[in-house]
């Protein structure tokens, strides 16, 4: 007679199996006569140059070594950030061992190697972008003038302070150079896919790993509300602050348009809630899912 304990453990093993890149990438990608699927969406390879890979994310390294399964040969390059690559061999991409949940000295080096090879693609290439959880810390590219140490302050400070994910992203956005659309634009005029296995409850584009692909026709964050909320002024180093207030200004807005953007997220919460359920269901349980 099977116990509870092994009951939840089959039904949280099934949550798990269901959200990783070895299931969620064959089932979304394929290729077949020079032409790229993803979900229900196809891109004709044929008069591609060139195939970059880029990414970020505590599951992008597996991510990068399922699309170089599928993919092989004709991807020309790739740059990926990770937290561990111990059990992941590439033959084409390069995976870059960085730090989480703060960043440090390697996600500055990823986030430059990554930005640097997005801005090398011509119209003529495809970049695929695979971001996963912890895509934030891992891959990162300072202004000039803001020390690495200081953002991590920052980082910690609003980590401490109960901030939550969005509103420590509005943060991050304000002060990259690669997060909130700007590897985006880096990226422009190549055309460009995004690949998302997403940890962030709702899904919001602009909260998994900043947003670095992801660009809304208009964007305001505002930064001065979160320092507000959790009285920090008087904490944030004054690289940060010297920062703001001589470039950014909290009412700033994007309007550039990008064209040849494509974001798919492959999977998510959801997708393990509903794996979990349906375990739950074979093994007898009456089971809902309930927000």
């Amino acid at each position: 007679m099977k116990t509870l304990e092994s009951y939840c453990t089959q039904i949280i093993d099934a949550a798990i199996e269901s959200v990783k890149p070895s299931v969620l990438i064959p089932k979304s990608v394929r290729i077949e006569k020079g032409k790229l699927f993803i979900a229900d969406s196809v891109f004709d390879l044929t008069a591609i140059n060139n195939i970059y890979i880029i990414g970020a994310g505590k599951a992008s390294g597996f991510m990068a070594y399922e699309i170089e399964k599928i993919l092989g040969s004709k991807i020309t390059q790739g740059v990926v950030s990770v937290y561990d690559s111990s059990n992941i061999k590439l033959d084409t991409i390069k995976l870059i061992e960085a730090g989480h949940p703060l960043p440090d000295d390697k996600s500055l080096t990823a986030g430059k190697e990554i930005f640097e090879l997005a801005s090398s693609a011509d119209q003529n290439d495809l970049v695929i972008t695979l971001l996963s959880g912890g895509g934030s810390a891992l891959m990162e590219l300072l202004p000039q003038g803001i020390l690495l140490d200081d953002y991590r302050e920052l980082t910690n400070l609003l980590l401490q302070s109960g901030a939550d994910i969005n509103e420590i992203n509005i943060v991050r956005k304000a002060i990259s150079k690669i997060k909130g659309g700007k590897l985006a634009e880096a990226i422009s005029p190549a055309k460009s896919i995004t690949l998302i296995i997403s940890d962030v409850v709702g899904d919001n584009l602009e909260s998994i790993a900043s947003g670095p692909t992801f660009i809304k026709g208009k964007i305001n964050q505002d930064v001065k509300s979160v320092f507000n909320k959790y009285d920090l002024f008087d904490k944030i180093p004054h690289s940060i602050t010297n920062y703001f207030s001589e470039i950014y200004d909290d009412s700033q807005q994007s309007h550039l348009q990008i064209e040849n953007q494509n974001i798919f997220i492959i999977g998510n919460n959801l997708t393990a809630l509903n794996a979990a359920k349906k375990k739950a269901e074979q093994l007898g349980f009456d089971s809902k899912i309930v927000n």
